[in-house]
């Protein structure tokens, strides 16, 4: 569950997880929330901080206009230079990700935010499923044009599942 709250004089969307019953739900979003501080970066939603109250953890995120997904649905289709523009932003958030040896696996329209400012900045957001990169891919075979991958379908582009080894 997302809830509006404040964190000081600003407002922010507060994620939470029940800590009592769901112990692996509190530990992963512990890890998000870690994630997102340690990437500190303009194309990646932040994080202020993680709270416990009444055995609810909760991560104060900061808070956007609405999902990418919900404002096409809402207003149709971006302007050409906008379109390209928000892409632009979610790559290099994306790129920020790689560099750090991450992978999303989630990326989609859902999971990417728009702020609140007069011309929108898309953020992406919801790293609770990504993955260090070296555990997803760890090999190439030289000597043929075949790739060793190592990882679940969920990490897997469709092309790359389909490929006879």
């Amino acid at each position: 569950m997302v809830y509006l709250a404040t964190y000081g004089p600003i407002e922010v969307a507060a994620k939470s997880s029940a800590t009592a019953e769901k112990d692996d739900d509190c530990k992963e979003l512990l890890r998000e929330a870690l994630r997102l501080h340690v990437l500190s970066n303009p194309a990646i939603l932040k994080c202020y901080g993680v709270c416990v109250k009444q055995d609810v953890t909760y991560m104060l995120l900061e808070r956007c206009h609405c999902t990418l997904r919900a404002y096409l649905d809402r207003y149709g289709a971006f302007s050409p230079g906008l379109a390209v523009r928000l892409t632009m932003h979610l790559a290099f958030g994306l790129s920020q990700l790689h560099s750090a040896g991450l992978v999303h696996r989630d990326v989609k329209t859902g999971n990417a935010m728009l702020s609140r400012e007069v011309t929108p900045v898309a953020r992406l957001a919801d790293l609770g499923s990504a993955r260090r990169l070296k555990s997803l891919v760890t090999s190439v075979t030289s000597n043929t044009s075949s790739y060793g991958i190592r990882g679940s379908t969920g990490t897997c582009s469709r092309p790359t599942m389909n490929h006879k080894m």
